[in-house]
Parts: C-alpha cells; sequence; structure tokens
C-alpha cells in the first residue's frame, strides 16, 4: 500500500523493508536500463531464491546487447525455477541473438 514515489525512494535508499514485488515493480517504474538493471540487482542479492529477479537481470542484459551476460543468467533463473516458460523463453531469445537457432527452438 505504498505510493510510487514511496517505492522508489525505498528503492534508492536500497530498504530492506521492501518486498520483492515492490522491488520488481519499482524497475517498471523507470525507462533507463542502468536504472533497472540496479534495481533487479538488488531483488536478486535480497531475494537469492527467486527466479524473477535473477531473470529480469537477464532481461536487461539481453536489452543492452549482453548476450553471454544475460544467458548466464538465464541459466542461473532455470536452476531456480526449472522449466519455467518464462525463463525458457528467454533462453531461447538469447540462443537466437547468438545465432543459434536449433537451440532457440529447443527452450521455445
Amino acid at each position: 500500500s505504498r505510493t510510487d514515489a514511496q517505492i522508489l525512494a525505498l528503492v534508492k535508499m536500497n530498504s530492506d523493508s521492501l518486498s520483492i514485488e515492490e522491488i520488481l515493480y519499482a524497475a517498471t517504474l523507470t525507462n533507463d536500463w542502468n536504472e533497472k538493471l540496479s534495481t533487479y540487482k538488488m531483488a536478486e542479492a535480497k531475494y537469492p531464491n527467486d527466479w524473477r529477479g535473477v531473470n529480469n537481470v537477464g532481461y536487461v542484459y539481453v536489452m543492452q546487447n549482453k548476450v553471454n551476460a544475460a544467458s548466464a543468467q538465464f541459466e542461473k533463473a532455470n536452476k531456480l525455477s526449472s522449466n519455467n516458460s518464462v525463463i525458457l523463453n528467454n533462453m531461447g531469445i538469447a540462443a537466437r541473438w547468438k545465432g543459434d537457432r536449433k537451440t532457440a527452438e529447443e527452450y521455445y
């Protein structure tokens, strides 16, 4: 029941009081990829057993054209939530960006 402004302020303070959902939501409140990355890394650090932060770090890496780093994140996320369709799709995207269509199709 926090406002967007409150969530953004707490994220910048690296507050321990934020839930995983609030941290993930905070990243949607900016268009700056570096801020998104920082916020998703915070989610990954504070909630290391939640695949979403790990996966979303990978998503930002894809958007920054850091496909190898993204692939590593997606592999890590897949270990946390194996055969998750969101993660497998992202793994397929990363494989396709690397030019490996066959592996991409397997993930899709």
